[in-house]
């Protein structure tokens, strides 16, 4: 919030969204789209690493991920905000459009999470949300539309009065070894 009050202090009277450029860099950028690439792929590496380093009778190895903004992209949503002259996020606004269901593959996402499944290193997906009554189905909704493996209620977890993951991982941690967080 801190930023947002920054860039209106220097903005001044001046009316522009200060949403604008970072909506257009997102949606244009090769080096936004580059960024996940190279997160995925650091990844990749990680797991192999692990796979390398694993014995027999070691816990069974997986990834655990967050969903919105990491795996999956609402580019719509961000386009929303500026052309309604909003400037920063709104929660209403976000429900519904994850109602709509109009969401993209994060690049390389996918690639990397069905990579993780053919090696069989299982994916866990712990995401903090809330739509109301129907968050948890709009999450496995998202998931499965959008092909990620392990999309089930085995490994999707969603929290919805905390955004902290720590006691999942953990939980998580009980069972598996967590190659990538």
């Amino acid at each position: 919030m801190l930023q947002i009050r920054y860039i209106r202090m220097v903005m001044g009277d001046k009316k522009g969204n200060i949403l604008t450029v970072a909506v257009a860099w997102k949606q244009t950028a090769a080096e936004y789209r580059a960024l996940y690439y190279q997160a995925f792929n650091v990844a990749k590496d990680r797991v192999d690493a692990a796979l390398a380093a694993q014995k027999p009778g070691d816990k069974p190895l997986c990834v655990v991920t967050d969903v919105d903004d990491t795996l999956i992209l609402p580019p719509d949503y961000w386009g929303s905000l500026v052309a309604t002259k909003h400037d920063a996020f709104n929660d209403p606004m976000w429900d519904e459009h994850i109602k709509k269901d109009k969401l993209t593959v994060a690049p390389g996402a996918l690639d990397f999470l069905n990579y993780c499944k053919q090696k069989g290193v299982e994916v866990f997906y712990v995401t903090s949300r809330d739509q109301g009554k129907g968050t948890y189905g709009y999450a496995l909704k998202n998931l499965k539309d959008l092909n990620f493996p392990y999309a089930d209620s085995k490994h999707l977890t969603v929290l919805i009065d905390t955004s902290n993951k720590e006691k999942v991982q953990k939980q998580i941690a009980e069972t598996h070894k967590i190659a990538v967080y």
